[in-house]
């Protein structure tokens, strides 16, 4: 009952504080001006950011809501201090400049094919300070990827890979054996390839331990409290701000390697 009779008071602080018609573009404002176009949140808070990205959401990635089931994952990664750091289908660098960021002892090698991605790659990790220790190569080819692992052999190495169904080209028996000692951190694409998931951890199972970690759609309660305005927006307004906009509910792999 008093729920029902605080809705009138509420839709009119709605319009004098915000514009009716969008209360989105509000919060997409209000977040502008609280944050200074850096991560507000999460794992990478902080990280200075570009204005756009690159094959996914931009607005979740500047809150730091993006991919938050993995947080716990990221932070578990950081932990083992890796000293190289390969990121294959890295965007406009949203892992790979928060990691290096993260992990100053670790350089980090960026695979991006799309040229526009690249050059966002290299503006992010200018204005972080990172450039020194991330190099950006193009598109990742099983070759590619043995290369850049033998590049960190006797080192601590972790992989993050997205992309897009390629993976089952990447993981191979061949790229597997000589991924038996990195840690990878997967997206698996299933909803698009249907089985890939299962033939990658097929050729893995040997040598690593799999984590599943399943996706969830977003809540009010990711958005970040940012001022008493944003919270007078409406819950759903709040979640569908935060969407990822995924093709279906999808799973990560952690891989940890086995101790022999």
């Amino acid at each position: 009952m008093i729920r029902k009779m605080l809705r009138p008071v509420k839709r009119a602080c709605l319009r004098a504080v915000m514009p009716w018609h969008d209360p989105a573009h509000y919060l997409r404002q209000s977040v502008f001006r609280q944050s200074k176009m850096r991560v507000l949140e999460g794992p990478f808070a902080g990280m200075a950011y570009v204005e756009s990205a690159v094959g996914s959401a931009f607005f979740p990635k500047l809150v730091g809501a993006y991919e938050k089931e993995l947080h716990g994952v990221i932070e578990a990664a950081c932990a083992r201090r890796p000293k190289v750091i390969i990121d294959v289908g890295a965007a406009e660098g949203y892992y790979a400049v928060g990691m290096a960021l993260k992990n100053p002892q670790a350089r980090v090698i960026a695979f991006e094919m799309n040229p526009d991605g690249r050059a966002l790659i290299a503006q992010l990790a200018e204005i972080n300070g990172v450039a020194r220790r991330i190099e950006v190569r193009g598109k990742c080819e099983p070759e590619d990827l043995l290369a850049a692992v033998a590049e960190g052999v006797g080192s601590e190495t972790l992989m993050i890979c997205d992309v897009e169904g390629y993976e089952m080209e990447l993981f191979t028996p061949e790229t597997a054996r000589q991924l038996a000692g990195v840690c990878v951190l997967m997206e698996t694409h299933d909803v698009l390839i249907p089985g890939c998931a299962e033939a990658v951890r097929k050729v893995m199972a040997a040598t690593h331990d799999i984590q599943d970690v399943r996706t969830r759609e977003r809540v009010a309660a990711d958005f970040p409290l940012v001022t008493f305005r944003c919270r007078l927006a409406s819950a759903a307004v709040r979640a569908r701000m935060l969407a990822e906009w995924r093709a279906g509910p999808m799973t990560f792999f952690w891989m940890t390697p086995r101790k022999k």
